[in-house]
């Protein structure tokens, strides 16, 4: 529920701010490496890492700087015609 509704936010505020220039996007990561989530001891079970990471179609946790990267291209001026989007950022899960 958190999820859709801070998605839903996004595209709101992109919406209402768009007239001021301003873009919204909204970033989903799922499956980045944290320790947090996903502690080191389950990370060096081989078992267990082929467990984790089988539904994820690259077959491999995120980094946690790879969506870092596409915060800041976001933030960047290169992206300043990208607004109202929920990236999702696991992967090729969905």
């Amino acid at each position: 529920i958190a999820r859709g509704a801070t998605n839903t936010m996004a595209l709101t505020f992109a919406q209402e701010l768009a007239k001021y220039n301003i873009q919204v996007n909204a970033v989903a990561p799922n499956f980045i490496e944290s320790p947090t989530y996903f502690p080191t001891h389950l990370l060096e079970n081989p078992d267990t890492y082929a467990k984790i990471v089988k539904p994820i179609p690259l077959k491999r946790l995120g980094k946690p700087e790879e969506p870092a990267e596409l915060v800041a291209f976001l933030a960047s001026d290169k992206a300043d015609y990208i607004t109202g989007q929920v990236m999702p950022f696991a992967g090729g899960w969905c």
